[in-house]
């Protein structure tokens, strides 16, 4: 099927006039995600069509392994690049007008291959550091050769069979050796529109199947090239010093002149390091770091590990080849000790989830941590923010194993589960019910350990896979949640146990459906008491926070008129009674709140409702009033006591969710076997009622002022010497400074670079990087208020020059690709009663397109002045148990992202949303539903890729950044966070 090539080449063109730049085959494939193969052709269309206008030049600028790239040149570029390297060599090109495209390249090609033929041999070995203005030759050797430019040869017809002027190029190859290197100077990345993208052949696919034959034979021939090459590496030493090189230090000093004999370059002859000359028979000696065989020892040890990469990449020609690359940069910028440096970029350019990016890749030097610490980082040398440090592994932790193991000897258990949840399967617990985390270390919000009498083994999802290796000890193995080879934890139990074995855990803090699937593997133990907590010295006190009632003009509807409400699905399902163990729903029944949990406003307490009373459980010293509903108290720890006397009454039809209420309270009620397994309330709540979504709007326009304070603060400080830490304490200040706030709903996310890739990065002040310039910033937050729950994620990039040609291309692209899925489900419509997973393809379908996804959940529901995240329904790749569907009235967020761990950086973009009827038509009394924006944040417009967007969607971020501009005019008294406000709605309206 052929392609075509016109929107590519429109494009190409504007940017070889307007930008004055190369166009290369790299550049080409990251620009448009197209093959080498198709890139090439793209440049040769432009080289017939624009010659005589344009005035191209057509070289060839570089060999991986056999694949060549070429690039076009303007005739001013080139005319500038003549002046600049005068003092080298005159540079001659072919014109375009004069010559066909295919023979001048493939003559070029002939060229370097027999100049590299002649000149590599192990009589005469090639200096590491030679330059040259157009041709650059990476061979499968670390060193970089760059050869003179050729093209003022003629050029034959045939590539194959034609004579190349090999003297020629020779002559002019030992000229060139024998003068100074120029200094490397950095090309900058110009930010250019892009098309819209057509169907093309996987990126991974470097050749045609005709080509590959001819592709074999040339990598063979520069892998016969590296070996005459490696027989010389220590010619040339690997450690460079940071000061510039004079103009000999990369030749041999001291023999300069007598490259014809192989074993003179095997003396010690190193201008730097006359103190320890290097002995011959020992190349790889470790023991001195200064000297340059070390570099060469880590070096090849990154090269076995790059070719046992090489399997797990298409492209054969990409894994060594860049690595090549990261190394000639390396020597060229003088950066001492690449080695492990280098293969950690090496690592960062192949991408994750089967990307690989194809442009060329613009990355800082290293810098020493010292050197980092002292001062702000110049944009040419800023450091990259890091994953935190693993904590110290506390002498503790076995300890603690050893104990625990003691007391399941005593007990007989062969293993003790012991789950992050508390009595009330909360997200949220206290820390006095931290258990897993004070068992393990890892300090994430979901998991589950297992402890066995030689294992320790934790299970947490996608979420915190880099948090969890981080933080849990050499004693803890990780088990990645959801992966191929992970099994489930209830899986894990049934392979490593049976019948005969017996497994503990606390039935309080499992769901009944999970301790009775387990029940059915195992002989599964509940002990009365919870092994951690005999063990858990200084255990925090349990929270007993003083209740507030909320009156009917705050919630929206009274208790009376809820518990009625409750009572009549109740009939319709043909029970008389419930039992309610979650903690929001208990608080959203009786309208009240308070602070046991942190970022939850809820007080702990069990329900159960008959049809003639509300029994309530709560610990003493509490008053709650409800008049009208027969509201009896209880004390908290009389709640499983009182439920064995219900289930001796069999006039009782009980209901209860099986996913909210514990294994132990489902074991209590056994014996009345319980109608229907419902939770009505959790729908209840989730259907805002007019105050609640009016009180929603007024929390989400307070807090969207907080956060454009936050954004403005960033772009003004971002200079000043400010950490991850730093924007975390600035959020929280920001909305504790409004009216009616109560505190945060979540620990603030902030992450920049490789933490953004952390999707519930939490940083700590100790091992917070630092916020810098042209790397993503990722700051995930909300707030508690009197009116309602927020959440919101913004993706933003402080670039050092307005073009945005220091911020990493591949960002950019997959920055577009989840805006356009959040704009995608933010705009649908959809019938009353669609569910989650039927909308979750709008929000994935354009990274799916290339080859991309992410982990999470793409929405979730939000509480009024609740929990933060809120059931029953959500948006989700995954079938939800709730199968009713959407209905007006309910509250979601849009919460699409992609996390590049290995290129280091992570997007997200969240809005919350609120679902209402926008028309009044309908189909079989079918309604339509849509979403509307409670968030009103400016989204980064200048960080979007133009030409992967349509004109709806650009329109709709037009929109929307004017739409918070205008809400945010009269709230914001600030002028300088207005003005910011100002430019990213201005910025969104050049797209």
């Amino acid at each position: 099927m052929s392609i075509d090539l016109s929107q590519y080449t429109v494009v190409a063109e504007q940017h070889l006039k307007q930008e004055k730049e190369s166009l290369t085959i790299p550049f080409l494939c990251s620009l448009f995600t197209i093959t080498p193969n198709t890139a090439k052709l793209v440049l040769k269309e432009i080289a017939e069509k624009n010659a005589s206008a344009v005035k191209c030049t057509f070289c060839v600028t570089g060999i991986k392994e056999g694949v060549y790239t070429t690039s076009l040149c303007s005739q001013e570029r080139l005319e500038a690049t003549k002046k600049a390297y005068s003092t080298l060599s005159s540079v001659h090109y072919y014109s375009i007008s004069d010559k066909s495209v295919s023979s001048v390249e493939d003559g070029i090609m002939s060229s370097i291959f027999n100049s590299l033929r002649q000149n590599c041999r192990t009589d005469q070995p090639l200096p590491s550091h030679v330059k040259c203005p157009s041709i650059t030759v990476i061979t499968s050797a670390v060193r970089t050769f760059e050869l003179p430019d050729m093209r003022s040869h003629s050029t034959p017809t045939s590539s194959k069979k034609d004579p190349v002027k090999a003297a020629a190029s020779q002559s002019s190859l030992k000229a060139l050796f024998s003068k100074a290197p120029p200094k490397k100077t950095a090309v900058k990345k110009e930010s250019v529109a892009k098309p819209a993208l057509p169907e093309a052949k996987d990126d991974a696919d470097l050749f045609d199947e005709e080509e590959e034959e001819d592709v074999i034979a040339k990598r063979n021939r520069i892998r016969q090239l590296a070996a005459y090459a490696d027989s010389d590496e220590e010619d040339t030493p690997k450690s460079v010093p940071k000061e510039p090189m004079e103009p000999k230090e990369p030749m041999e000093p001291k023999e300069p002149k007598e490259p014809k004999e192989p074993k003179e370059p095997k003396e010690p002859k190193e201008p730097k390091e006359p103190k320890e000359p290097m002995e011959p028979k020992e190349p790889m000696e470790p023991k001195e770091p200064k000297e340059p065989k070390e570099p060469m020892e880590e070096e090849e040890e990154e090269e076995k590990k790059s070719a046992k990469r090489t399997k797990e990449v298409k492209s054969g020609a990409m894994d060594t080849f860049a690595k090549r690359v990261q190394q000639s940069e390396s020597d060229a910028a003088m950066t001492p000790a690449p080695g492990k440096r280098l293969a950690k970029k090496m690592r960062e350019k192949i991408g994750s989830d089967g990307f690989s990016y194809f442009e060329e890749y613009y990355e800082e030097e290293d810098i020493p941590k010292e050197e980092m610490a002292k001062s702000v980082p110049k944009p040419e040398t800023k450091p990259v923010a890091k994953h935190p440090s693993p904590p110290a592994k506390k002498s503790t932790a076995k300890k603690q194993g050893s104990i625990m193991r003691k007391l399941m000897k005593e007990r007989e258990l062969d293993a003790y589960i012991i789950p992050s949840e508390d009595q009330h399967m909360s997200e949220y617990v206290p820390e006095c019910y931290q258990r897993r985390k004070w068992i393990s270390g890892f300090t994430g919000s979901a998991g589950t350990a297992v402890v066995t009498s030689g294992e320790a083994l934790l299970w947490t999802d996608s979420r915190y896979f880099l948090q969890a290796e981080s933080e849990l000890s050499s004693d803890w193995q990780l088990m990645k949640q959801g992966t191929k080879d992970c099994p489930r934890v209830n899986e894990w139990i049934a392979k490593h146990f049976s019948k005969q074995n017996r497994v503990g855990v606390d039935g309080t803090l499992i769901s009944a459906s999970f301790g009775d699937t387990l029940a059915k593997t195992v002989d599964l133990v509940c002990p009365k008491e919870n092994l951690v907590d005999l063990i858990w010295t200084n255990r925090p006190a349990i929270p007993c926070s003083p209740i507030i009632a909320l009156t009917d003009a705050e919630a929206g509807e009274s208790v009376q008129s809820k518990i009625a409400s409750l009572r009549e699905k109740l009939t319709q399902k043909g029970c008389n009674a419930i039992v309610m163990t979650a903690l929001d729903d208990i608080c959203w029944l009786l309208n009240i709140r308070g602070d046991d949990v942190q970022f939850n406003p809820v007080v702990y307490g069990y329900v159960l409702v008959t049809m003639d009373a509300v029994h309530l459980f709560i610990h003493e010293g509490r008053e709650v009033r409800a008049a009208g509903v027969g509201l009896q108290l209880h004390p908290y720890a009389e709640f499983l006591p009182f439920l064995e006397t219900v289930a001796r009454d069999t006039s009782v039809k009980l209901c209860y969710d099986e996913n909210d209420v514990s294994f132990a309270v489902k074991q209590v009620l056994a014996p009345l076997k319980p109608a229907v397994v419902f939770d009505p309330v959790a729908v209840m709540k989730s259907r805002k009622n007019p105050t609640e979504i009016a009180s929603l709007e007024e929390a989400f326009l307070a807090d969207s002022v907080a956060m454009c304070h936050l954004l403005a603060w960033l772009a003004d400080s971002v200079d000043s010497h400010i950490t991850e830490a730093d924007a975390a304490a600035k959020s929280t200040e920001l909305r504790r400074a409004l009216a009616h706030s109560l505190s945060d709903s979540f620990a603030p996310i902030v992450g920049c670079a490789g933490n953004a890739a952390i999707v519930h990065y939490e940083p700590e002040p100790a091992t917070a990087a630092p916020l810098v310039r042209d790397k993503c910033i990722l700051l995930d937050t909300g707030g508690q208020y009197h009116w309602g729950t927020t959440d919101i994620t913004r993706t933003v990039c402080l670039p050092s020059d307005p073009a945005l040609s220091r911020v990493d291309m591949a960002f950019r692209r997959c920055y577009t690709a989840v805006l356009k899925g959040h704009i995608g489900l933010m705009t649908a419509v959809f019938p009353e009663g669609t569910r989650g997973v039927q909308l979750d393809l709008l929000a994935r379908q354009h990274l799916w397109q290339m080859g991309l996804d992410f982990g999470h959940g793409t929405g979730h529901g939000v509480g009024c002045c609740l929990c933060v995240h809120e059931g029953p329904e959500s948006v989700s790749c995954r079938e939800s148990k709730y199968k009713e569907g959407f209905v007006a009235g309910m509250t979601m967020t849009d919460e699409p992202g992609f996390y590049d761990e290995k290129r280091g950086f992570g997007v997200r973009i969240e809005n919350t949303m609120h679902i209402l009827v926008p028309m009044e038509e309908t189909y079989n009394n079918k309604k339509f539903l849509t979403f509307k924006p409670l968030s009103y944040v400016p989204i980064q417009a200048d960080l979007c890729v133009s030409a992967m967007m349509d004109e709806k969607e650009k329109k709709w971020l037009r929109e929307y950044n004017h739409k918070c501009y205008e809400q945010m005019l009269p709230r914001i008294k600030d002028e300088r966070v207005l003005a910011w406000v100002k430019e990213q709605a201005e910025k969104a309206a050049l797209l």
